[in-house]
């Protein structure tokens, strides 16, 4: 029997949903964590009362918590996207950062990645950082408000998602100017950001392999119960 318990995006209610598991006895969890650190703490009571936890998607930042987890490389998928822009963009570039859900595995690697690119960049310029919450809405409200900022001197967005990425593209269009003359590139494959890539609207999109992370945490679960 599988039972998901929704987080709503927020720490306290995962960290009351370990609760829960552990005073209805579930033989496993598997746990997507919505903040690198405060998720490390639920984990512990968990193995406390003999409950075996998974990671998939996003990790904690102790991974040794974990009986076993799977997720991508996402130090990796930031400096990948970086990249990507840059190249595009060029070396005097002058760019914009939309940022995941801050704390979260995701939002921190990926931006150390994209920190680390930067690094070796230093004609890059950061004209806003700002998070979108991986929401491609608040992303096409944050786009908009930067363009009115800064105009045309937006040669590039890196967006810590594919959401983010589509949103910002609507935003540049929004906004007038043709999304194909800035270069913006995201994380995660979906559907809409593959369609941007072939119009020329999206640099790039780098593939997360949501489902099979998925089935990953449970096969690692069901492989741990059966004494795997």
């Amino acid at each position: 029997t599988l039972t998901i318990l929704d987080g709503r995006q927020d720490v306290l209610t995962q960290s009351n949903l370990f609760d829960t598991a552990i005073t209805e006895k579930y033989d496993a969890i598997v746990f997507i964590p919505v903040d690198i650190d405060a998720g490390n703490e639920p984990i512990e009571r968990a193995k406390a009362a003999g409950i075996p936890v998974f990671g998939s998607n996003t990790v904690v930042s102790n991974t040794a918590l974990y009986d076993a987890y799977i997720n991508s490389n996402d130090v990796e998928a930031g400096e990948l996207l970086a990249k990507a822009v840059i190249d595009k963009a060029g070396p005097d570039a002058k760019i914009v950062i939309l940022e995941g859900m801050l704390g979260q595995s995701a939002q921190v690697q990926r931006l150390e990645g994209i920190q680390k690119v930067l690094k070796d960049n230093p004609g890059v310029t950061v004209l806003e950082q700002n998070t979108a919450n991986w929401s491609r809405a608040e992303a096409i409200t944050l786009m908009e408000n930067v363009l009115t900022a800064h105009g045309k001197d937006v040669q590039g967005v890196l967006a810590e998602n594919d959401e983010m990425a589509v949103g910002a593209i609507e935003g540049i269009r929004n906004h007038g100017l043709d999304p194909k003359s800035v270069p913006v590139a995201g994380v995660d494959g979906i559907k809409d950001a593959l369609e941007a890539v072939k119009r020329g609207e999206q640099q790039m999109s780098i593939l997360q392999d949501a489902s099979g992370q998925a089935q990953g945490a449970i096969d690692l679960a069901l492989s741990k119960l059966a004494g795997e």
